[in-house]
């Protein structure tokens, strides 16, 4: 007769193994999405220098801690800094010659600040 122990080591190998599975499919899926912009790229050598990517980055200058430790069962205090919070984001073109148009903008990305961006 099965121990509860083995019943455990059975499910655990269960569940790796499909998760095993899970992730030799999403590499399979990613690997083919690569050689196909791969085979794209050696098919069309002139569109090499056209491409773009555009990056973006953000920080928040709110210095605020949001996790800690504490003994269990007491709630953490601690000083936070009070005063001028700022979202700030950073974004620009990566072209294959190097990084172009970067631009840090006081605010959080959202749709209108990013056609701006693309406008300009």
């Amino acid at each position: 007769m099965a121990t509860l122990e083995d019943l455990r080591m059975r499910l655990a190998r269960k569940v790796a193994s499909g998760m095993v599975r899970r992730q030799a499919a999403l590499l399979f899926e990613v690997r083919s999405v690569w050689r196909k912009r791969q085979a794209w790229l050696l098919a069309h050598p002139e569109q090499i220098g056209k491409t773009v990517f555009i990056d973006e980055t953000g920080i928040n200058t709110k210095m605020a801690h949001l996790r800690g430790r504490y003994p269990r069962g007491q709630r953490m205090v601690t000083a936070v800094p009070h005063g001028h919070w700022k979202t700030m984001t950073f974004i620009a073109r990566l072209r294959c010659d190097g990084l172009t148009e970067p631009q840090v903008i006081e605010s959080a990305m959202d749709g209108d600040v990013f056609e701006r961006y693309i406008e300009t």
